[in-house]
C-alpha cells in the first residue's frame, strides 16, 4: 500500500469517527431535552385548573378554592433580600480580595480549598447548619423570609465566591500589567482595570445563582418552613413560606385542586429561575464581548 493511499484512509477513517461523535452528542442533546420536556409537560398537563386569578392574587390558605401564593411570592422576594444584600457583596469582595491581592499566599489557597469543598456540600447539611447556628444560638424567628434568606446566603456564598474568581480570571494580564507598569497600586489596578472588565461577568453569575437560591426547598424544610402561614408578609421578620415550599406542601396535601395548584405555583417558579438565570447569561455574555 503507498503511503498516500494509507494516508487517505487514515483521514477517511478520521472522519467517520467525527462524524459518529457528532451524531452521538446529537442524539444526546436530544435526549437530554426530552428528559426535561417531560416534567415540564407533566406541569402543563396538571396545572389546567389551577391556574385561576385567585391562585397568583390571594395568600395561602387551608382551603384549596381560596389558597394562592401571593404571599409565598412575597416572601421568597423578601428571603432573596439578604443574599442580594449581603451575600452576594460579600462573596464578590471575597473573590476580589482572593484572586488579585492575596492569591499567592498561603492562607489563600488554604481558604479557595474550603471554599471549594463548602460549594460540593449538599444544601440540606446548610440547613442543619442553620438550624443550630441561626435558630438555636442566634434565635431568629422560625418560618420568616428573615431565617430563609440566612440560610440561603450561607447556601450560596462559596458559589459567589467561585463565581466572582471565575469572573476575574476571564479579564486578559495585559490589563494588570499596563496599570503596574504605569506605577498603579495593586487597588488601583483591581479598582481602575480589573473590575470595570470584570463586573458584567460577575454580576451575571450573581444573577445566576440568584436564580439557584430561588428554587431552593431542601435547606429551609430542615429549620421550619413545613408549617402553614396565611397572609401576605410585610417585612423579613414576619411569618411567610418561600414559594419553592409551598409547592412541597401543596403537592403532599390530598385533592386535585391542591395538585393542580402546586403544578401552576411550580411554572411560576421555573418562570421566574429561567428569567433570571437568562438574565445572568446576557451579563456574562455581555462581559465575555468586552
Amino acid at each position: 500500500m503507498s503511503p498516500l493511499r494509507r494516508s487517505s484512509e487514515i483521514a477517511a477513517g478520521r472522519q467517520r469517527r467525527e462524524r459518529a461523535m457528532r451524531a452521538l452528542a446529537r442524539a444526546g442533546a436530544w435526549l437530554l431535552v426530552a428528559l426535561l420536556a417531560l416534567p415540564l409537560l407533566d406541569l402543563l398537563r396538571h396545572a389546567g385548573p389551577g391556574l385561576g386569578a385567585i391562585t397568583f392574587l390571594q395568600p395561602d390558605s387551608i382551603d384549596a378554592e381560596t389558597a394562592g401564593i401571593a404571599g409565598a411570592v412575597i416572601a421568597s422576594g423578601l428571603a432573596l433580600l439578604p443574599v442580594l444584600l449581603v451575600a452576594i457583596p460579600l462573596g464578590l469582595g471575597v473573590a476580589v480580595y482572593l484572586e488579585e491581592i492575596a492569591r499567592r499566599g498561603r492562607g489563600a489557597a488554604l481558604v479557595n480549598r474550603s471554599l471549594h469543598h463548602l460549594a460540593m456540600l449538599p444544601p440540606v447539611i446548610y440547613g442543619l447548619l442553620g438550624f443550630g447556628g441561626l435558630v438555636v444560638v442566634l434565635g431568629l424567628p422560625v418560618g420568616t423570609p428573615l431565617l430563609a434568606g440566612a440560610v440561603l446566603g450561607l447556601v450560596m456564598l462559596p458559589r459567589i465566591v467561585m463565581v466572582g474568581q471565575a469572573a476575574l480570571r476571564r479579564v486578559p494580564a495585559a490589563g494588570r500589567e499596563a496599570g503596574y507598569a504605569m506605577g498603579a497600586a495593586p487597588l488601583q489596578v483591581v479598582a481602575g482595570h480589573v473590575l470595570p472588565r470584570a463586573a458584567p461577568a460577575m454580576l451575571g453569575g450573581a444573577f445566576t445563582v440568584l436564580a439557584r437560591a430561588l428554587g431552593e426547598a431542601a435547606p429551609l424544610l430542615l429549620v421550619g418552613f413545613a408549617a402553614f402561614a396565611a397572609g401576605l408578609p410585610a417585612s423579613p421578620a414576619e411569618p411567610g413560606i418561600p414559594l419553592p415550599v409551598l409547592v412541597f406542601r401543596w403537592a403532599e396535601l390530598p385533592g386535585q385542586l391542591f395538585a393542580a395548584k402546586a403544578a401552576a405555583a411550580a411554572l411560576t417558579l421555573l418562570a421566574v429561575v429561567l428569567l433570571l438565570g437568562l438574565l445572568g447569561w446576557l451579563l456574562e455574555r455581555r462581559g465575555r464581548a468586552a
